[in-house]
């Protein structure tokens, strides 16, 4: 794997773990007050006013973490662990605490033909077609027993 895959590979295993945390605060939320996103497409998913929420389209943007905001997209079971170029672009765009280590691959061609590589090299596969590209998963998220879920 080339420096600039490496360092695109490191940057989904960092947005896979905040989205592991958010959707942790998502389903804690859920299981408190079941359909609460029909009431409110916006608000705070913790007691403490510290986790916020919007809901857009088929997806969420979630910040974690005191400013990590992640954009995510479910798919019609609640499944959430892919990501798209524009995903991960968006990620960077909106953390700029991360432009420094990434900033070789801070734009969208970069990160899709990355990615391109990755799946080639068997690091990342897509999943499913998307308007603007595929929807790609780590391989042992894609071929886990129980994928990281919206439990609505």
């Amino acid at each position: 794997m080339g420096s600039e895959q490496t360092l695109l590979y490191d940057l989904i295993l960092l947005y896979r773990s905040k989205l592991a945390l958010a959707i942790s605060y998502l389903n804690e939320k859920s299981k408190h007050s079941k359909g609460f996103q029909a009431k409110s497409r916006t608000g705070f998913l913790d007691v403490n006013g510290k986790v916020p929420y919007f809901f857009h389209g088929k997806g969420c943007t979630i910040t974690v973490d005191g400013g990590i905001s992640l954009s995510i997209d479910f798919d019609v079971k609640g499944r959430c662990d892919g990501f798209t170029t524009h995903i991960l672009e968006a990620y960077l765009y909106f953390n700029r605490s991360l432009e420094s280590k990434f900033s070789s691959i801070n734009d969208f061609a970069k990160i899709q033909a990355l990615l391109k590589e990755l799946e080639k090299d068997g690091f990342v596969l897509s999943k499913e077609y998307y308007l603007l590209g595929p929807m790609y998963v780590l391989p042992n998220d894609f071929f886990a027993e129980q994928p990281l879920s919206w439990l609505q």
